[in-house]
This record gives C-alpha cells, sequence and structure tokens, in this order.
C-alpha cells in the first residue's frame, strides 16, 4: 500500500480502502503505574478526529494538570493503532495530546504510521514542580512499531502535478513539504538525524522504532512494566529478560542456540545506545 505526502498545501497520507479512526474509552485506569483513562485509536487518520478525540476526553477525563502534583503524570493514555491518513490532522492530533498532557502508547502488536506516527509524537505528560511542567511522554512496547516515511507521490499524481503546474512548481512543493516535515519534527524534540533515515525509505516502506537507537532519536520510552510482562515467545525463563531488550541494549548478546532462533537480535552502535 502506497502512502504519500503531498504539497505543503494539501498534504496526505494515503490509506485508501482503510476505514477512518475508531475512538472510544476502554477503561477509567490505563494500568497501576498509570492509573488514568485509557482511550483507543484506531483507524485511519481523517478530518474530524481530534474533534471526536475531545469529544471522548471531556466526558471520561475530569482530572486534569490540577491533580497531577509534582512528580508528574499524564490526565490520560491514548493507545494508538493506525496506518496513516490525513497528515494535517495527525499534526493536529499532536497538538491536542500536548494540550492536554495526554500520554501515547503504541501496544505490542500494534503499528502507528506516517499521520499517526506524527499524533504519537504529540504524547505528553505534566509536572507542577518548578522548571518542569509539560514533558515528553510517548512510549512504544516492544513489539509494537511507530514508522514514518519520507514525502513523496505515486507516479500518476506526480505526472498529473507536472503537466498542471510544472516542474519548477513541483520542485518547490516537495522543498515545502520537507520544510514543514523537519519543521513539525524539531518541534517535538526528534533528532534530526531522523530525516536522513525517512528520506532513505522507498514509496513502500517505513522507518520503523525498533532499537534503542530508533527509541533515541525519536525520544520514546518503554513503558514501566517489568520486562517478563512483554515476552511470550521465549521458551526459556532465564533468558526472558535478556530477549525482551536484546533490541534495545547497546552490546551484543550471544544467544544459546536453542534460543537464537526464537530470540533474533538487531545490532547498534554502542555509542548511541548509550545516549538513549
Amino acid at each position: 500500500m502506497i502512502r504519500l505526502i503531498v504539497a505543503a498545501l494539501a498534504i496526505f497520507c494515503g490509506v485508501a480502502g482503510v476505514q477512518a479512526a475508531s475512538i472510544s474509552i476502554v477503561s477509567m485506569q490505563y494500568s497501576a503505574a498509570q492509573p488514568v483513562p485509557h482511550i483507543h485509536y484506531s483507524g485511519a487518520t481523517e478530518p474530524g478526529d481530534v474533534e471526536t478525540l475531545r469529544g471522548v476526553f471531556d466526558k471520561f477525563v475530569k482530572c486534569r494538570i490540577e491533580c497531577l502534583g509534582p512528580w508528574g503524570a499524564s490526565t490520560a493514555v491514548l493507545t494508538l493503532d493506525g496506518p496513516g491518513g490525513a497528515y494535517f490532522e495527525g499534526l493536529a492530533l499532536a497538538d491536542f495530546l500536548r494540550e492536554n498532557h495526554i500520554a501515547a502508547v503504541v501496544e505490542r502488536g500494534a503499528g502507528c504510521y506516517s499521520a499517526c506516527a506524527f499524533a504519537f509524537l504529540g504524547g505528553s505528560g505534566y509536572s507542577s514542580m518548578d522548571g518542569f511542567g509539560t514533558y515528553i511522554d510517548r512510549q512504544i512496547e516492544p513489539g509494537g512499531i511507530v514508522g514514518f516515511h519520507s514525502p513523496y507521490r505515486d507516479e500518476a499524481s506526480f505526472l498529473q502535478a507536472l503537466e498542471e503546474r510544472g516542474a519548477n512548481e513541483l520542485m518547490g512543493e516537495n522543498r515545502d513539504a520537507l520544510s514543514r516535515m523537519v519543521k513539525e519534527l524539531v518541534k517535538w524534540n526528534v533528532d534530526p538525524e531522523i530525516i536522513h533515515y525517512m528520506l532513505g525509505m522507498g514509496p513502500d516502506k517505513t522507518y520503523d522504532i525498533v532499537a534503542a537507537d530508533d527509541y533515541y532519536l525519536v525520544r520514546a520510552a518503554l513503558p514501566p512494566t517489568p520486562a517478563q510482562g512483554w515476552i511470550t515467545t521465549c521458551p526459556l525463563p532465564s533468558s526472558t529478560p535478556a530477549c525482551a531488550c536484546s533490541p534495545l541494549t547497546s552490546v551484543p548478546i550471544r544467544w544459546p542456540t536453542a534460543t537464537s532462533s526464537t530470540c533474533p537480535m538487531r545490532k547498534i552502535s554502542v555509542s548511541t545506545a548509550v545516549a538513549a
């Protein structure tokens, strides 16, 4: 499936053939570590999603920043699972999360791509402690994926735009699209190095957040959950914590033959992982 981001005035991440997002309350307590309302966002990002989320938030979230205290917390947790969609709506969702101090979480087995990924960047918490205030609160469970990609068009829309507006205007639109994306990434405190990875993705690929260097570049965190709670595929109890964290650690681990096939590991640079 091809996702695209087009001109700066009409950027869109294509997800044809999928339904608009469903936004609903799951429970009034996400977890013991985060005892706040749990809202779930699932499906394609479409205009109007912010207002739908606002309605759910206003109805179920009664405690705002006055309840959060000096140690920091979020007013609610939004779990995301979506293929992308309307880029500007994704940016507006990110702003809504930041303004209302809602944490963003992509859970194990979920995928949050393109416009959904930009919405994820808005995940925030709040501390009343002097010098703190609003802070980043975006988490990805091992087995969940957040995916970004570069601006591009499919061949048909590119040729049509080229014919209608000419090469110079089309190149100008591409520059505007890249400029807007860089601006948004900087706004959400994403490392500029991510641009290099995003632009290296082809039209049917995404830069997926899966390893320690990826987490560092988007300032994402693991959830405050024991590693044993994330893993169901490793057969040996003694290997569970290492298997859970192997893609997220700086030192390569040598696996026994019995477990190497079930616990794949991605090697990363020591310097980058230590910074994470």
